[in-house]
């Protein structure tokens, strides 16, 4: 018996206007906060913006091995907010996930029986 497909139609979809994006800043570290309760790092971009990004207390520790070296922070912006992912020295290259690796290398044969 072939597969049925059904369509189903439930209206218009919308997209709310202020999504979060993820962002890449190019700079320095100029400063840091340790307050238990508003942990961060401040960067002042190659283009002379200053951020205030949230981080971890593993993030500002390796935000301030950085501080002479040039970084790449890549956070979460939502409206005035900067949550930070990633920093990491500029001449680095942006480490990759392997979990979708993974997880081809797990079901690869699998995979390779479904295309045969």
């Amino acid at each position: 018996m072939p597969t049925e497909f059904k369509k189903e139609w439930k209206g218009a979809a919308s997209v709310p206007e202020n999504l979060p994006s993820i962002a890449h800043h190019v700079g320095r570290v100029v400063g840091a906060s340790f307050d238990p309760e508003n942990l961060g790092i401040r960067i002042k971009t190659q283009v002379g913006e200053t951020l205030d990004l949230t981080a971890t207390e593993d993030q500002v520790d390796r935000a301030l091995a950085l501080r002479a070296a040039t970084v790449i922070a890549v956070a979460v912006e939502h409206g005035a907010s900067h949550r930070l992912l990633i920093v990491q020295d500029a001449n680095e290259p942006i480490d990759q996930s392997t979990r979708d690796i993974a997880v081809f290398e797990r079901w690869s044969g699998l995979l390779e029986q479904l295309a045969k």
